[in-house]
């Protein structure tokens, strides 16, 4: 499985619950992992989808302090943020069948 992780890993999306998905490398957004999408960011570290958020809301400056206003919108504008913490966030296949 470690072997062909590369190879499915773009077949996979994650639908926010807990907000554990990373933050970089995880396909959250459905758009592709963040790290590929966004051009000219520096992923300085791992962190988990849940730290770009407070009181249950999305935290727009610390999201604009990371990746692109046109990202930020798009996220504030169509993700659910993270609902709770004792559900973990759910994998979808893409791929076909």
């Amino acid at each position: 499985m470690i072997i062909i992780r590369e190879e499915v890993e773009h077949n996979i999306c994650w639908q926010i619950k807990a907000g554990s998905s990373c933050f970089w490398f995880d396909n959250w957004i459905q758009q592709g992992a963040l790290w590929y999408v966004e051009e000219n960011n520096v992923v300085e570290e791992e962190i988990e989808v849940k730290f770009f958020t407070h009181q249950r809301t999305w935290d727009r400056d610390k999201l604009l302090s990371k990746i692109s206003q046109e990202m930020t919108d798009y996220i504030m504008e169509s993700i659910k943020h993270p609902l709770k913490e004792c559900t973990n966030d759910v994998a979808w296949w893409m791929g076909s069948t």
